[in-house]
């Protein structure tokens, strides 16, 4: 079994852009969104397989944030929730926020406020992923959940949604981008 990237948890690995993950590995895309102000916030992910093709999406709105590690925190483990569900044991999970990244690949912040969420992922995919990584990518290469994460922040009529197999109108053109980036 590998995770977190093989045996060195410490380092972390920088992506520039979108680009395909090895084939039998699905790739995850997550994001949170805060609002500092009402003390809500969204979550978004999408799920590609390694042509791209979208497996699933998701965004849901979330209360009681209160901060935005947080977010990006309920970001990450609806998508692993989600990953599990449909049997995918290769996962790489990529997201913006380089905190996060390091809260699951260290004990570091294993006592913080967001302590039990970070242990909370970190048993999670040692239970139910043949290999998992979690890495850092600029916000250039994580839009597509973002978007998703802005729109979950805005649902008021239900608390999430997902799109099965494609990614919803409103983040195709921002989908449509990355695949400028996939590299061969």
């Amino acid at each position: 079994m590998e995770f977190f990237g093989g045996s060195n948890q410490n380092q972390e690995t920088a992506v520039t852009g979108w680009t395909k993950p090895a084939d039998g590995t699905l790739k995850i895309n997550s994001d949170g969104s805060y609002n500092k102000d009402t003390l809500t916030g969204g979550w978004g992910y999408i799920i590609r397989e390694h042509e791209g093709d979208v497996v699933v999406s998701a965004a849901g709105r979330l209360h009681h944030v209160y901060y935005t590690l947080q977010a990006d925190a309920e970001a990450c483990i609806r998508a692993i929730y989600k990953a599990q569900e449909l049997g995918i044991g290769n996962v790489v999970m990529e997201t913006d926020a380089s905190t996060l990244v390091s809260a699951i690949k260290t004990s570091r912040y294993d006592l913080t406020a967001n302590g039990s969420l970070f242990q909370e992922i970190k048993a999670f995919v040692s239970l139910n992923f043949i290999s998992f990584d979690i890495v850092h990518c600029p916000q250039a290469c994580n839009k597509v959940a973002d978007a998703l994460a802005m729109h979950g922040s805005k649902m008021v009529l239900a608390p999430q949604a997902v799109w099965s197999g494609l990614a919803p109108t409103f983040s195709q053109g921002l989908l449509a981008a990355d695949y400028g980036w996939r590299g061969d």
